[in-house]
């Protein structure tokens, strides 16, 4: 189907159907009749603005609805960049095909061998072994827990019908080795097959400045507005003259500039959703309304002692710097103080499901 993204709506709805469930039912004249669909769905799309967008979504960049994107089993992003390699190959390929087809067509085997294979691979129906099922339900659950802890922002949410097309790629797979039985080294194919094809959104890194104290005591006295409010602006007092410094008095250094580090987008978000997620359910669950800053990096540190490792200390600073910009930039934490000790919680016009996608 080629500019599938023009079609009409009732025409998209039409093959729900045969897309999930792979089956067509037809009601005409009293008749009833369920037919098996015996084809797979080759689409083709264009971009909304002529371009692919790379810092969106592949919803954002096709006019397609969500119902019909669940239900392809792999989407494959072919975007024309500068490339002197690939422009070469094109180019030889074209002018081959001008001089003639038995140049450019020099293929290994002839169309009938070609049709004899797919002839007999068709007619093999694979078994999934117990090896291969367990490998499934592996694949499932890691496609889901990075969906769910928003390790990267992708085409569509990993659902049943993401397991269901593990299932028939691993099944494709065996066929096209003439196997009986479905491995697990298929099973490893189609999963590395469909995470290539859940598109990831690129992201600019995140800049983390240096922790500051006095930041905190500061903002923490600021007044939080709702999610999405502008803070008012402010009109500053002018500041009364400074006397000219002297010998005597000499002129103050001028304040360092705060070093930043770079994090990226995905472990920044996975970040957000894993400190949102747990100061939510603390103050849910256990009615806790907030979280000392001290225990929610104690806490980080112990749960992910594996990826901590020996870098306790850089570890600890690095999540102080993403409290802080959850605080003051994302307005994700509002802070309180006990104890001279900064008290987070998430604000509460937050939705975690939101902040953990986002």
């Amino acid at each position: 189907i080629d500019e599938f993204d023009k079609m009409d709506a009732t025409d998209q709805v039409a093959i729900h159907e045969a897309m999930e469930q792979q089956t067509i039912s037809i009601t005409k004249a009293g008749i009833q009749a369920n037919l098996n669909a015996r084809t797979a769905i080759l689409a083709a799309a264009n971009p909304k603005h002529g371009r692919y967008d790379r810092t969106k979504t592949l919803k954002a960049n096709v006019d397609m609805t969500m119902p019909i994107m669940s239900r392809f089993d792999l989407f494959f992003i072919v975007i024309d960049d500068c490339d002197e390699v690939t422009d070469r190959n094109v180019a030889k390929h074209i002018v081959d095909v001008a001089a003639g087809e038995a140049r450019a067509l020099d293929a290994p085997f002839t169309i009938d061998e070609l049709r004899s294979y797919i002839r007999v691979a068709k007619k093999i129906q694979p078994v999934i072994t117990d090896a291969a099922a367990k490998t499934l339900v592996a694949c499932y659950r890691q496609l889901r827990q990075n969906d769910v802890v928003g390790r990267s922002k992708t085409a569509y949410r990993v659902t049943v019908r993401q397991l269901e097309s593990l299932v028939r790629l691993s099944e494709a797979h065996a066929r096209i080795h003439l196997s009986q039985t479905v491995e697990p080294d298929n099973v490893k194919e189609a999963f590395r097959l469909l995470k290539r094809s859940i598109i990831s959104v690129e992201s600019e890194s995140v800049l983390l400045e240096e922790i500051d104290e006095d930041d905190l005591e500061a903002a923490a006295a600021v007044e939080i507005p709702n999610v999405g409010e502008k803070r008012p602006a402010e009109d500053e007092p002018e500041s009364p003259a400074k006397p000219a410094p002297t010998e005597d008095s000499p002129a103050k250094p001028p304040p360092k500039k705060k070093a930043k580090v770079q994090l990226s987008y995905e472990d920044y978000t996975r970040y957000r959703a894993l400190i949102t997620t747990h100061l939510r359910s603390r103050a849910t669950l256990d009615g806790v309304p907030g979280l000392k800053r001290s225990a929610v990096v104690d806490w980080y540190l112990k749960t992910h002692a594996d990826e901590v490792g020996e870098e306790t200390a850089a570890h600890a600073k690095l999540l102080k710097q993403i409290l802080k910009r959850l605080q003051k930039d994302d307005l994700v934490i509002v802070v309180a103080h006990e104890d001279n000790e900064p008290v987070l919680a998430v604000h509460p016009n937050v939705d975690v499901a939101d902040a953990s996608a986002a």
